[in-house]
C-alpha cells in the first residue's frame, strides 16, 4: 500500500499502452488476484482500474463491449473520458481512422462537440499504438496532420487546437542508423510547414517549433547512442 505502490502501478498501465510484456500481471489485477504475484495492499480504484482496462484494450484483450459494460456499471465523468481513451486506443485501422477524424473534426460520431477532456482523450488514445501495424496506420495520417493545421486553428478555439496540434503531431520517431536526426522525414515536413506558412498565426507556429524542437532531441538522443 502507499502514493509508491500507487505510482508504480499507475506507470505500470502507462508503459503497458505500448509494450505487452505484462498485460496477464494487469488482468490478474483486475481480476482480484494481486496475492498470487506477491502483491499485497493495492487498492484498484476507479483511475487506476480504467489506466488498466486502456492498457489491455491497446492491445486487443478488451472489448469494445467490455468497456462498454465497464462504463455502464459505474458511469462517472472520469469514466466517460477514460473509456473514450480506451475506445480509441484499440488496435483497428477503422478505430484509428475515426479517432483521428473526430480529433480533427472536434466532434464524436454524432456530430457534438468534444469537450475538452474528451477532445484529449480522443487523441491521446489515437496515438497510442501496441504493435508495429497500428504504429504504420497511425503514422500514415502524418501528411493529412499538417494539411489540416491551420484550418483546425481557425475553426476551433485556441484551447482546443492546442490540443489537437501539440497531441498528434508525430513526434515519436526511431531514427535510422547513420542518419542525420534534422533529415528525418518528419523534422524535414515540420520544416517544409513552418517555411510556406510563415503568415500563420504565431501561436500556432510556436507550437510547431517546439514540438519540432522536441522531435530533434529525441533524434540527437538516439544518434548519440549509436555513436
Amino acid at each position: 500500500g502507499g502514493d509508491h505502490q500507487r505510482a508504480t502501478a499507475r506507470a505500470l498501465a502507462t508503459l503497458s499502452r505500448r509494450e505487452g510484456s505484462q498485460l496477464e500481471l494487469l488482468e490478474a489485477l483486475l481480476d482480484g488476484g494481486a496475492a498470487d504475484h506477491g502483491i499485497s495492499g493495492l487498492r484498484i480504484d476507479e483511475e487506476l482500474r480504467w489506466a488498466f482496462l486502456q492498457a489491455l484494450a491497446a492491445h486487443g484483450r478488451v472489448s469494445l463491449d467490455q468497456l462498454d459494460a465497464e462504463l455502464a456499471a459505474k458511469t462517472t465523468a472520469r469514466a466517460r473520458i477514460a473509456h473514450r481513451l480506451a475506445a480509441a486506443a484499440r488496435p483497428e485501422r477503422r478505430v484509428k481512422e475515426r479517432a483521428f477524424g473526430q480529433a480533427l473534426a472536434g466532434t464524436d460520431d454524432a456530430g457534438q462537440e468534444l469537450s475538452n477532456d474528451h477532445l484529449t482523450a480522443t487523441v491521446e488514445g489515437f496515438t497510442v499504438a501496441g504493435d508495429p501495424e497500428i504504429a504504420a496506420v497511425i503514422e500514415r495520417q502524418s501528411e493529412a496532420y499538417f494539411e489540416a493545421l491551420t484550418e483546425v486553428w481557425e475553426r476551433m478555439s485556441q484551447g482546443q487546437a492546442t490540443r489537437v496540434v501539440s497531441g498528434l503531431y508525430p513526434g515519436a520517431q526511431d531514427l535510422e542508423v547513420g542518419a542525420e536526426p534534422t533529415e528525418h522525414p518528419v523534422a524535414l515536413r515540420t520544416q517544409a510547414w513552418l517555411e510556406a506558412n510563415a503568415e500563420a498565426p504565431a501561436a500556432l507556429r510556436r507550437l510547431l517549433i517546439e514540438e519540432q524542437d522536441q522531435l530533434l532531441r529525441g533524434l540527437r538522443a538516439q544518434a548519440s547512442a549509436q555513436a
